[in-house]
């Protein structure tokens, strides 16, 4: 008997009928993220999409607008507000990744890339309206990554 049949006799509720309700609900169900998901792709998630999910450039992002008084320095206006790198982004990334090639594969290089303290200096950050850091973005076309 498997473990549909056994939750079926146990609740009465049919296979198709719990998992929707495991999806509703966003319920994990077990073996079905990370590594163990069937749309695992090896960890495929690009280096400058982790930096900026760490704790570390959130607090850096937020270290900037309070600096900025939550307004654009450019408008000082507030609305939907971006952290803006002066030093590019892209710039500071390629340079960490060329620093800490000898360590490429090994496991100390993700967090060796993703530590660097060159992403997260505050002065290196100013705060910008999301029309005006597109309209810069653009303007600088400074928006392609290494791999």
């Amino acid at each position: 008997m498997n473990k549909w049949s056994e939750i079926e006799n146990l609740t009465g509720i049919k296979r198709k009928n719990c998992q929707t309700y495991l999806r509703k609900w966003n319920i994990p169900q077990r073996g079905k993220f990370g590594s163990l998901s069937s749309a695992w792709q090896g960890g495929i998630t690009k280096i400058h999409e982790r930096i900026r999910k760490t704790n570390l450039y959130i607090e850096w992002r937020n270290a900037v607008f309070i600096r900025d008084g939550y307004k654009s320095v450019l408008s000082q206006k507030s609305g939907y507000l971006h952290a803006h790198h002066l030093i590019p982004f892209t710039k500071i990334l390629k340079i960490v990744l060329t620093k800490n090639k000898p360590l490429k594969n090994t496991l100390f290089y993700e967090q060796a890339v993703i530590n660097d303290p060159r992403f997260y200096a505050v002065d290196n950050g100013v705060t910008l309206l999301r029309e005006e850091h597109h309209q810069l973005e653009s303007a600088t076309n400074v928006n392609t990554f290494p791999n």
